[in-house]
């Protein structure tokens, strides 16, 4: 009897450590994917700006 309740109770511990593990996957992606669209729209915010920059520059000559 004591057999059935330790795989029972490691079958749990598993399955609960696996939602845990599934949580931290969610979590870290979306992190990931937020830092990325940040680099994304400062990456274009910095080109904009220099192509303005040269857009004036050669403007006004």
């Amino acid at each position: 009897m004591a057999w059935k309740y330790l795989i029972a109770t490691a079958i749990g511990v598993c399955l609960f450590q696996l939602g845990a593990l599934s949580v931290w996957v969610t979590v870290l992606s979306l992190a990931v994917q937020a830092l990325s669209v940040l680099a994304i729209v400062i990456v274009l915010g910095v080109g904009s700006l220099f192509v303005w920059r040269r857009y004036k520059d050669s403007q006004g000559q």
